[in-house]
């Protein structure tokens, strides 16, 4: 009898365990994976960017790339040059961004009177990862930013940002 209420005690949590473990975890995992995203700290957020943009593997960011931070989603976003351009354009059109701010002059430098400032060139992946954790370390925490990477032919990256 203590036997069969030792193997019961043992088996009875084991299998719920089991069942739910068993379940679809899906919404779960996403939850988790958004906590991860959302609890990394912005330097390594940034470094992910960069090495997004650096390692460049479907060629999307020959023309360049930007990386786009909003405070109140706490979204990070790294865009192709032609994304971008949409988004600007949406945004001037929905009233949230006037014509003058939008970035419209695309593979030239960013004009200076909207807020653009030079921040450093790079080479390599290596260097564009040095190179985003010393631009978080002159972004005011908690602002909405922008960051400009150009890649000039000679392989190196020319990153500018400004705060939004």
């Amino acid at each position: 009898m203590k036997k069969l209420f030792i193997l019961a005690s043992f088996l009875i949590p084991s299998s719920i365990c089991w069942l739910s473990c068993s379940n679809d975890n899906s919404a779960l995992s996403e939850n988790i994976e958004e906590y991860e995203l959302k609890s990394k700290p912005m330097a390594n957020r940034l470094a992910d960017a960069f090495e997004e943009i650096a390692i460049n593997k479907d060629g999307d960011y020959d023309e360049g790339a930007f990386i786009v931070y909003d405070t109140e989603t706490d979204e990070l976003l790294a865009a192709d040059v032609f994304s971008y351009g949409l988004g600007q354009i949406a945004a001037v059109r929905s009233g949230e961004m006037s014509e003058e701010y939008a970035f419209t002059t695309l593979g030239a430098d960013p004009p200076k009177n909207q807020g653009w400032i030079y921040f450093d060139t790079c080479k390599g992946k290596v260097n564009s990862l040095k190179l985003a954790m010393r631009l978080n370390k002159v972004i005011p925490q908690n602002a909405d930013f922008e960051i400009y990477v150009e890649h000039p032919k000679d392989g190196s990256s020319k990153v500018w940002y400004r705060l939004t």
